[in-house]
């Protein structure tokens, strides 16, 4: 079966390692973390080509990783953190700290349970080292309409990044943030989280690489200007002395949060920001892929439907930002425009929504040992998770 991925940021790469050889050869039978397929034939083969201009900038920029992303490139690409973590700036990630969350000012962790753990990387970094050790061929090409080239190939995969237009794509009406102010700094934390704190404007990430540390502040564009942003982002950085003598360079950019209306249309998978983006809190981009990969080769050998894809693709973005909206629901220490927003937000969101299963797990949770033996998963997260952050925002 021929297929062709266009892009080579770290959507793309999974994509392609997830159809290599290696990984199937370790996965089958059964079939992979979804249990969606079944058993795997023995002599299918994917001949894939990886195109991918090199002209093209990357945003060289730290990211957290869940647990199954480290599993699946170890699976796939033989990494291991002892013997490659120099090469992506890598350090493990044992859990998520929240600061400032719960409006009592205590802070909580989202733990990764079992002595397992996701990683911290530079993205630029990544896609540089899986282009080393994909078992594929790398074309190198600009393609701008990948209609273009669905002909060539049994199915296509577009991970070209953010897309130009968004009339294929629904809003997600939920999320307050849109916005983001990007730096890196040559101090090199000592903690092996993320951390995760809430502002008067949002919140902003640190991510702990080997080298170097990686902050981003999240906002509302139409609640803080971005001149605020930065500024405020600045003090925020220097109360932490993130910075030596020299001025900091700060990134902004802007950006929506949406889910296509198609993420497979005919033999076309949108994956990675091109099928979806939601704001960077629990590191779901890289997860979402990871699953997913998976149930698109159901859909190549004919065991999952296009219309179930889709439904379950949606459906499961869904949940992430009802998951994610669940973290604004308490408010925060600050008392502040933004704040009254992303709450009135997740009100609607978490309380008001017609979501069975939302409401289900919202009830469970608040009986930890009931909630445990029932089969409630919000977004990728079952019942442990959902209880660990409701009882540090408070409500249980």
């Amino acid at each position: 079966m021929k297929v062709g991925v266009v892009g080579s940021g770290v959507s793309g790469c999974i994509i392609a390692a997830t159809l290599s050889r290696r990984y199937l050869d370790t996965v089958s039978p059964p079939m992979g973390e979804m249990g969606v397929m079944g058993h795997l034939p023995p002599k299918v083969k994917f001949e894939v080509d990886l195109i991918h201009d090199p002209k093209l900038p990357m945003v060289s920029v730290g990211e957290g990783s869940t647990i199954p992303f480290v599993k699946r490139i170890s699976q796939s690409l033989g990494f291991t953190l002892s013997e490659h973590g120099e090469l992506l700036g890598a350090t493990p990630k044992f859990s998520i700290l929240y600061k400032n969350f719960n409006p009592d000012g205590s802070s909580f962790t989202h733990p990764f349970e079992g002595g397992v753990h996701g990683l911290h990387f530079n993205t630029e970094s990544f896609s540089n080292f899986a282009l080393k050790n994909l078992n594929c061929n790398v074309v190198e090409s600009n393609i701008e309409d990948v209609d273009s080239i669905s002909g060539n190939y049994d199915y296509v995969f577009d991970c070209r990044g953010f897309p130009e237009d968004y009339s294929e794509y629904d809003p997600l009406e939920y999320i307050p943030v849109n916005a983001v102010v990007l730096c890196k700094s040559p101090k090199i934390e000592s903690f092996r989280h993320t951390e995760t704190i809430a502002h008067k404007n949002g919140w902003y990430f640190a991510i702990p690489l080997l080298n170097e540390t990686s902050y981003g502040y999240l906002y509302n564009d139409k609640i803080t200007e971005k001149e605020e942003a930065v500024l405020d982002f600045h003090r925020l950085l220097s109360e932490r002395e993130a910075f030596n003598e020299e001025t900091p360079e700060f990134k902004t950019m802007r950006f929506s949060n949406y889910c296509h209306r198609s993420p497979l249309s005919g033999n076309v998978f949108r994956l990675g920001f091109r099928g979806s983006f939601v704001e960077p809190m629990e590191a779901t981009a890289n997860e979402l892929t990871t699953r997913f990969s998976n149930l698109a080769m159901g859909v190549m050998l004919g065991d999952v439907h296009e219309r179930e894809y889709n439904m379950s693709y949606t459906r499961c973005v869904r949940g992430i930002e009802s998951f994610i909206m669940w973290h604004y629901l308490a408010g925060s220490t600050f008392k502040t425009p933004f704040w009254d927003f992303a709450v009135a937000r997740a009100k609607k969101c978490v309380l008001e929504k017609d979501t069975h299963q939302l409401m289900k797990a919202w009830e469970s949770s608040k009986n930890w040992e009931r909630g445990m033996h029932e089969d409630n998963v919000w977004g990728f997260w079952g019942m442990q998770s959902i209880y660990k952050t409701g009882k540090g925002l408070g409500f249980v």
